[in-house]
This record gives C-alpha cells, structure tokens and sequence, in this order.
C-alpha cells in the first residue's frame, strides 16, 4: 500500500484546505509557559502575591488540566477558557470568595503553547484591567519576538522544556516564582 495521497475522484486536484481537513487535528498536551516581569514569572508572582488558600490554587490548577488536552478550537465556554478578542484568550476560575479570577494570554505554535501574559478579574461582565485588550496584545507581540528569553515555563507545564536543556533557560525547568539566572534581552527602540 503507497503512502501517496490520493485525490477525492480521479483527475480532480488535491487542494491545501481538503488536506487540511484531512490532517489530524494537534490535541494536547498543551506546554504552558507563562511572560517573564523583571526575571520572574507574571503569573507565578501573582500567584505568590495573592497568597491564594488551596482551593482557589485547586480551582486554578483544575482549569489548567482541563484546557491541557483540549484542541484549541474547543478552548471556549463551556470550559474554563474562551477567545475574547485577536488572539486573546482566557482563562476563568473562582477563588474561594466566588471572585471571577482570570489569565489572560495567547497560543505560541511554534511550541504547542499556550503563554500566560496578564492577570485580572472580571465584575458585573467586564474584564479587568480595564486596557487588557491592549495589554495583552502588548505581552503577545513581546513574547513572540523571543519566546526563549521572554517567557518561562510555569512550573512543571512545559513537558517540551524539562526534556530540553537548549530551550534558553539554562536547561533547568521552571519553579514558581524563580527568578531566571539569565538577564533579559535589552529592548530595541
């Protein structure tokens, strides 16, 4: 049996998007890597700043392995994640007061990742802050310009790092809230 791809009938062409639908669709395990704050993880500080009690990290860390294997297209309500704008998604969860706690970031392909940029809240159906749109457009565009140097994994979510010693992370997966030992790249004008 030939590994050749066939087309529908004969003599009609194989376009790229009836490949595409042919194609399986990539599912999990996502990498979560989280955008880098003056060395350290935005969201593991957060995290540690909030001293959150355990069943709001529960709720948290119960969204996240939810989302793990999800393909992308299905990151959207009824699950904890949804697009809210170009690129933008986020990720819901409550604390233990019922506060709507949020993530915002984006998916970097190039590492089947999902980057957590910004953190915020959501009241009365707005999200906070106020500017997350631009914000996380901001943290997207800064990510992605050098995903090794600009962000981290978060914790032990990056399977593709802790197996990787030349991911720009001097080969040591990440551990909530360590600062990197590698200074930031300098910001361009």
């Amino acid at each position: 049996m030939s590994n050749r791809k066939m087309a529908p009938r004969r003599g009609t062409p194989v376009s790229k998007q009836s490949l595409a639908l042919t194609q399986p669709v990539v599912v999990g395990p996502w990498n979560f890597h989280e955008r880098l704050d003056r060395n350290i993880g935005a969201i593991s500080s957060w995290i540690d700043r909030s001293n959150w009690p355990p069943k709001t990290r529960a709720n948290f860390d119960r969204a996240l392995d939810h989302l793990r294997h999800l393909p992308q297209p299905r990151w959207s309500k009824p699950t904890p994640a949804s697009k809210i704008g170009d690129h933008t998604y986020v990720i819901r969860f409550k604390d233990v007061s019922s506060t709507q706690l949020r993530v915002y970031g984006h998916f970097y392909d190039v590492h089947h990742a999902f980057t957590m940029t910004l953190d915020g809240y959501e009241k009365d159906d707005e999200y906070h802050p106020e500017n997350y749109e631009v914000l996380a457009q901001k943290y997207r565009a800064f990510c992605d310009e050098d995903f090794d140097s600009r962000t981290l994994p978060f914790e032990d979510l990056c399977p593709s790092c802790s197996a990787n010693t030349g991911n720009g992370i001097s080969g040591v997966p990440s551990t909530r809230g360590t600062p990197r030992t590698q200074p930031p790249p300098k910001m361009g004008k």
